[in-house]
Parts: structure tokens; sequence; C-alpha cells
């Protein structure tokens, strides 16, 4: 069950957490609506939804994360809602 969760996050949602921060690649299957999830990274809580064409997030703490290559400051409980 583990490492179907690993996909969905992973893959799907595009988050990859192996580094020092998150980076974020979504890859959503066509058939799917959204995903929505929370995860906890380096002591920052991360709330995520992704939909066909956009990918919201809050964090409970100010921090920063890649998105699509690019460098993307995130400010505490503020949500934002990014196009990919």
């Amino acid at each position: 069950m583990g490492a179907t969760l690993n996909v969905v996050t992973s893959y799907f949602a595009g988050i990859d957490y192996r580094g020092d921060q998150l980076q974020i690649n979504p890859h959503m299957p066509k058939q799917w609506e959204k995903i929505s999830f929370n995860m906890l990274f380096k002591g920052v809580k991360f709330s995520f939804e992704v939909t066909q064409d956009t990918i919201t997030i809050v964090t409970d703490k100010d921090t920063e994360v890649q998105f699509i290559g690019k460098d993307l400051p995130l400010t505490a409980n503020q949500e934002i809602e990014l196009t990919y």
C-alpha cells in the first residue's frame, strides 16, 4: 500500500522530496479529477490539491519549493494556485 501512495504523490502529483527542497512537476492521469493530500517535509506542513491543470499549495511556515524547475517562495498560511 505504501508504494501505491508513493506513486500517487511522487509521480502523479509530481512531488519529489529526495533533496533539500521539494520539487514539484505534476503528471496527472487524464482520467483523474484531483488528488488532495498533506505531507510533512523538513518541519513544514504542506497541503496539496492537484487537478488536470492546477496545483494548490498551502504551508504552515514560510518556505521555498521548485515548481517545474523554478524557485517558488511560499508564505505561511497563504494559498497559492499554480497552472502547469
